[in-house]
C-alpha cells in the first residue's frame, strides 16, 4: 500500500496507460479522481477499481480547455483538501509526413499533447505550491529522444513535454514538489497498434528493432508511475525514466 492515504489526479484515464496507472494506484490505497474527455471510459475505470475494492471519483475534463482543467483541480482540492499525485496523461498521435501537416493538424496534435499537459501541471501547481509537497508525472515518449517517421507532430510535442518538465521541477523543487516524466517505447495500446501497423516500417520490423524482441504492456508503465508516485522516489525530480524495452539504447 505505498500510496495509503493518498489522493492522485489522473487525466486521460479512460484506457490504455492511463487506465493502467488510476488503477494500479487505487490498488495502492489511494483515493483516484479519474478524469478523461470520454465520460464513459471514465466511468468504466471507476467500475473497475470501485469492483477491485478500491475508492475513486469521476469527472469529466477536456485536457485543451484550460477551464476544465483548473476546474478539476479545485474539486480534488476541495473535496480531498490536497493533492498528492497528478499525473498528465492525454495525448494524439496521428501520422502524417511533415510536408503534407495542415495548420489544423498540427494545432489539434500541440493542443492535446503538449497544453493539455502544461494546463495539467499548471492547474496542479496551484494546489501543491501551498501545501509545499506533491508529485506530478508527464507522459512523454520514446519519440521525444529520437525522430520516427510521420510522426513530427507528436514527436515535437513530447520533446516539448520532457523540457518543460525539467523546468518546473527546477521551479518548484524547493517546494517540496517533485515532477518527473516517463518516456514508454512501443506499447501495446489501441492507438500504438494503429500507427504500427502502418508504419513505413512494419509492425514486424518494429518489434526486431526493440532488445527486448517485445511491446510493453501498460502494467509495465503504471509500474514506473507508481514509484514516481510514491515516497520511494522522494529524492527524484526533472527525471525522464525511459521503459522502451532497450529500443533508445540502440542509438545512444
Amino acid at each position: 500500500m505505498r500510496l495509503e492515504n493518498k489522493v492522485a489526479v489522473v487525466t486521460g484515464a479512460g484506457s490504455g496507460i492511463g487506465k493502467a496507472c488510476a488503477e494500479r494506484f487505487a490498488r495502492e490505497g489511494a483515493a483516484v479522481l479519474v478524469s478523461d474527455i470520454d465520460g464513459d471510459s471514465a466511468v468504466a475505470t471507476l467500475k473497475a477499481i470501485e469492483e477491485a475494492g478500491g475508492r475513486a471519483f469521476v469527472q469529466t475534463c477536456d485536457s485543451r480547455n484550460s477551464d476544465q482543467v483548473n476546474a478539476l483541480a479545485q474539486r480534488c482540492a476541495s473535496e480531498f483538501g490536497r493533492m498528492d499525485i497528478w499525473m498528465n496523461l492525454p495525448a494524439l498521435s496521428l501520422p502524417t509526413l511533415v510536408a503534407d501537416m495542415t495548420d489544423e493538424f498540427w494545432r489539434k496534435i500541440q493542443a492535446v499533447t503538449l497544453d493539455g499537459t502544461f494546463f495539467g501541471m499548471r492547474a496542479a501547481l496551484s494546489v501543491m505550491i501551498p501545501q509545499q509537497s506533491g508529485s506530478i508525472i508527464n507522459m512523454a515518449s520514446a519519440v521525444a529522444l529520437g525522430p520516427q517517421p510521420t510522426l513530427g507532430a507528436y514527436g515535437a510535442a513530447k520533446a516539448a513535454i520532457v523540457h518543460l518538465t525539467k523546468t518546473a521541477a527546477l521551479e518548484n523543487a524547493a517546494h517540496g514538489i517533485r515532477i518527473n516524466a516517463i518516456a514508454p517505447g512501443m506499447v501495446e495500446t489501441p492507438p500504438m497498434m494503429a500507427w504500427a501497423k502502418h508504419a513505413p516500417q512494419g509492425l514486424e520490423r518494429l518489434i526486431k528493432m526493440i532488445p527486448m524482441r517485445r511491446m510493453g504492456q501498460p502494467d509495465e508503465i503504471a509500474n514506473v508511475a507508481l514509484f514516481l508516485a510514491s515516497d520511494e522516489a522522494s529524492l527524484v525530480t526533472g527525471s525522464n525514466y525511459i521503459a522502451d524495452a532497450g529500443a533508445s539504447a540502440t542509438s545512444n
